[in-house]
């Protein structure tokens, strides 16, 4: 049921950010042309973000319940083994049963202080369950690939991060800046995008250019047609993934997955 809220709830966000860009909300307009401050020959041209309308203020929460439904569709389905293999435990105990995320083998068994869920679950999941458990652990990944990029390591970030409100969970971020260079008004050396979330006013994208002769109205270089500047939606994933450039359409898609593929592998043993 949660893992069906979570897709019903990733889809409708998807589809608002799909009508959003149709309306094509972010346009760039030029700023004010100046002299490089170490080569007097060159100029200086910057891009900056106009927003109309502005990104809806619900995406954040929307992407903020898809992570908690996730998160409890994998505690729901080990409590509801566990409730079948011990129909008698004390509340106390369920309330404190959760779905184990982790990404270093030694604590799958612990310590004898802290026991890891090897011991913890022992007696509560069928050997099968508890196996499935273990499979599904990002400690378990392909040999080749860091247990921090598994599904279940980045839902974990993730909803701990918006927990404490600590990621940008949904903003419009620059990642690419290319022209149309078939007739150039004027020689482009370089050209780099902005770093700063595109809200209103926000700077886009720089160009260096050469400085025309004779440069009498360099102040008035435009560049035409404007550059186009990449956008996308992105959510911001602390330790994992901090550069822009992955939407929220592909983070959703990921981590709806991962946690199908848990659930259908402790499905399969019994869960």
């Amino acid at each position: 049921m949660k893992l069906k809220w979570a897709e019903r709830r990733a889809d409708e966000l998807k589809g608002d950010i799909e009508s959003y860009r149709a309306l094509d909300p972010i346009r760039f307009r030029q700023g004010p042309t100046t002299t490089n401050v170490f080569d007097p020959s060159l100029l200086v041209v910057r891009f900056y973000a106009a927003v109309d309308p502005q990104m809806p203020d619900w995406w954040g929460l929307a992407f903020g319940d898809v992570l908690a439904s996730l998160r409890a569709a994998l505690d729901h389905a080990l409590v509801g083994h566990v409730r079948s293999q011990v129909p008698n435990l004390p509340e106390s105990k369920e309330r404190r049963l959760q779905f184990p995320v982790l990404t270093e083998p030694e604590l799958w068994k612990g310590t004898s202080k802290n026991r890891g869920p090897e011991r913890s679950l022992e007696g509560l999941c069928s050997p099968e369950v508890l196996d499935a458990v273990k499979n599904c652990q990002p400690f378990g990944f392909l040999p080749d690939r860091d247990p921090q990029q598994h599904p279940l390591s980045v839902l974990t970030r993730l909803v701990n991060g918006d927990k404490h409100r600590e990621v940008s969970v949904v903003a419009y971020v620059p990642h690419e800046l290319t022209f149309d260079d078939s007739a150039p008004t004027v020689e482009i050396v370089s050209y780099a995008h902005g770093t700063s979330d595109l809200v209103d006013g926000a700077h886009a994208g720089t160009v260096i250019v050469r400085k025309p002769e004779p440069s009498a109205r360099w102040q008035a270089v435009s560049l035409k047609p404007v550059p186009t500047i990449g956008y996308v939606e992105t959510t911001r994933i602390p330790g994992i993934v901090d550069e822009p450039g992955i939407g929220v359409g592909t983070v959703l898609d990921f981590l709806v997955e991962g946690v199908r593929t848990t659930l259908d592998e402790m499905a399969a043993a019994g869960a």
